[in-house]
């Protein structure tokens, strides 16, 4: 099929870059202009609810998704962009560690202070640019999970990606499809790991994360001649195949993807895979 959206990580920025053909998007506002009782726009009311989102901008003119979690950054080659930049969760305030009253050691055992690790600032989560991507993500993979067209783009489309968004158990899930094409390349490369999608995944987790807590062996992208296994960290948490390719592609699928973070770091690998296989 031709190319109706891609994905691409930009290393310098820390942003996932997702790009969007114009005859795709011609398709989406036929389809939700002047429609307002279409079930899709009660999953998005539904999301920004649950979730107290300020706003959602349905248009690929502007910035996209809840929050502008999707920021339009202009055109080309007939595809629309918008760069998405990996957020801080995990911050640090002007407060003292109540747990270690600002001396950054632990009170119990020698070294530095958990809760705050050493630093002596009172540590919080903001989850709510995280899940303002996750959100954002789920509402395009289901615009774009059958084109009704071919576009005019000359380039193929690698693979696709859908996402799923609540505060439950499995609540970052993800799933989707690589193409014959980069099957075909996954096959061809043999045994071996992908650095460049494990570099990705890193760089995405520690601007979320920090580094505190960061295993470098949790992280993984293993191919064994196309059954690729990709890992972050969690409790078993990754993507691989759920079928076996074919000359239809292969699907993937996650396991234990909790949280958003687990979710745009997974997408952040899947960004770099893009960028391999499309200049294989």
């Amino acid at each position: 099929m031709p190319c109706w959206y891609e994905l691409s990580w930009r290393e310098k920025e820390t942003a996932i870059l997702l790009r969007v053909h114009k005859d795709f998007i011609a398709t989406i506002e036929r389809l939700v202009s002047g429609k307002p009782d279409l079930p899709l726009f009660d999953i998005i009311a539904g999301l920004r609810g649950s979730l107290g989102f300020e706003k959602f901008t349905l248009s690929f003119n502007e910035n996209f998704g809840f929050n502008d979690a999707f920021l339009h950054v202009g055109e080309k080659d007939g595809f629309a962009e918008f760069l998405i930049k990996i957020p801080e969760v995990q911050k640090y305030t002007d407060e003292i560690c109540p747990e270690c009253k600002g001396s950054g050691n632990d009170k119990h055992f020698n070294g530095e202070c958990s809760w705050c690790h050493g630093k002596g600032k009172h540590l919080v989560f903001d989850w709510k640019s995280a899940y303002a991507i996750s959100a954002s993500f789920t509402v395009f993979s289901m615009l774009a999970r059958f084109p009704d067209i071919k576009t005019s783009s000359n380039m193929s489309q690698l693979l696709t990606i859908e996402t799923k968004t609540n505060k439950e158990m499995h609540g970052g899930s993800l799933w989707g499809i690589y193409s014959p094409m980069l099957c075909k390349w996954l096959v061809s490369i043999g045994e071996t790991e992908i650095p460049e999608v494990v570099l990705a995944m890193e760089k995405a987790y520690g601007k979320m994360f920090g580094i505190h807590g960061f295993y470098e062996d949790e992280f993984r992208a293993h191919n064994n001649s196309g059954w690729l296994i990709i890992d972050c960290p969690g409790d078993r948490t990754g993507i691989h195949p759920s079928t076996v390719w074919s000359d239809k592609g292969c699907e993937f699928s996650c396991h234990n993807v909790d949280s958003p973070v687990q979710q745009i770091t997974l997408i952040a690998g899947l960004a770099a895979l893009h960028d391999k296989g499309k200049n294989f």
